[in-house]
């Protein structure tokens, strides 16, 4: 039997959860430290940002740096801290946890889990590293936040020991090796992955009967009641917008569907 993280993530608001440490004051769709104004909450994605700290993630990784004190010793892929927030949040929630269920065999830890292990792919592999850091000229921060990935030409390592649902088994599979890997993330959970070349102009977007249609890609400053939201093309726009601190939504080669026309009339441009 596993845990569902995915209920005690939705039974412990984040915006709950920092503001339980921190005073916040909210500004939209988003919460902003009183005395720490780099700290930022974002509900709808269910994630906090401390740039000052280039820190990020979710209600898990905010329990164990700052509710349990691991600070920047905390390590989410250390099972016995993790398990810590795990039990933290759920005593909260007044859910009980059997001793005997695994929180491994959770999809939202096994996706939680590849995300991160395509990131630090990108951090350990020169190429990719150089092209968004010098060819693209993102800083470390903006990386990390976008939880930019890459696809190496073995891709084992990526999926051992994930209980990863078979479509994105599939996903990883068909993607080609040697991209960019852009992390479409809806509610908190991974919702697409789309690709590009870091040698060429090439872009890649998975097999429609595997994961629909293509998904939008909105930058991690993205809260669908910004003042003014740029609409981009590529993935890679929105990021450098993110690097200039605006928020940017791109339609990644969708065609205008309903969805998109109606992302466009909700928001206001920048041109």
């Amino acid at each position: 039997m596993s845990i569902d993280l995915e209920q005690i993530r939705s039974l412990n608001p984040i915006e709950n959860i920092v503001g339980e440490k921190f005073t916040l004051r909210r500004v939209g769709t988003r919460y902003i430290g009183t005395e720490h104004d780099s700290l930022v909450v974002t509900p709808q994605t269910g994630q906090y940002f401390w740039n000052s700290r280039s820190e990020y993630g979710d209600v898990f990784d905010f329990v164990g740096r700052h509710v349990l004190g691991y600070d920047n010793r905390w390590n989410n892929r250390d099972a016995t801290q993790f398990m810590e927030a795990v039990n933290h949040l759920a005593q909260r929630a007044s859910i009980s946890l059997d001793t005997q269920t695994d929180f491994h065999k959770s999809y939202t830890w096994a996706e939680r889990q590849f995300v991160m292990r395509l990131h630090e792919m990108l951090l350990k592999t020169p190429p990719a590293l150089a092209y968004v850091t010098q060819t693209r000229g993102w800083q470390p921060s903006t990386i990390k936040a976008a939880r930019l990935g890459f696809m190496p030409q073995d891709k084992r390592p990526l999926l051992i020991d994930l209980n990863l649902p078979d479509k994105w088994k599939a996903v990883i599979s068909k993607f080609p090796s040697g991209m960019l890997v852009y992390i479409h993330l809806e509610k908190g959970r991974l919702s697409y992955l789309s690709g590009r070349s870091i040698e060429g102009k090439q872009h890649y977007n998975p097999p429609r009967e595997l994961l629909g249609e293509r998904r939008p890609y909105y930058n991690h400053l993205y809260t669908p009641d910004a003042d003014r939201v740029v609409l981009v093309e590529g993935q890679a726009d929105a990021i450098t917008f993110a690097e200039w601190g605006i928020p940017a939504l791109a339609i990644a080669g969708m065609h205008l569907s309903d969805e998109v026309i109606l992302l466009v009339l909700r928001l206001s441009f920048l041109y």
